[in-house]
């Protein structure tokens, strides 16, 4: 089953990770990972696994309820960063400023 993030829910995850990495990597809509077999979900980009742990922080200061929501990522390399992902939760892209 798929929870449906709402566009605050989405801006709020934005804004954590804009104040972990400086804006420079984002949000990712439409993500399907390991052993998805084609569902989708929301992701983030990161450059390190450290600044995971800093986005979690920071998620947990903005909106306690949503991280506890979220829970533990899973995580896939990206060669040059990460991407962090909730299989149990997704959204419609939404344009983020």
């Amino acid at each position: 089953m798929t929870t449906m993030l709402t566009p605050r829910q989405v801006r709020d995850i934005d804004l954590a990770v804009s104040t972990v990495n400086g804006g420079e990597c984002g949000v990712y809509f439409g993500y399907s990972g390991r052993g998805m077999f084609g569902a989708t979900c929301i992701g983030i980009e990161l450059d390190t696994i450290a600044e995971l742990y800093e986005f979690g922080v920071e998620l947990a200061s903005i909106d306690p309820d949503l991280s506890k929501a979220l829970g533990a990522p899973r995580t896939d390399d990206l060669g040059l960063g990460i991407i962090a992902y909730w299989p149990s939760h997704d959204a419609d892209e939404i344009e983020l400023i």
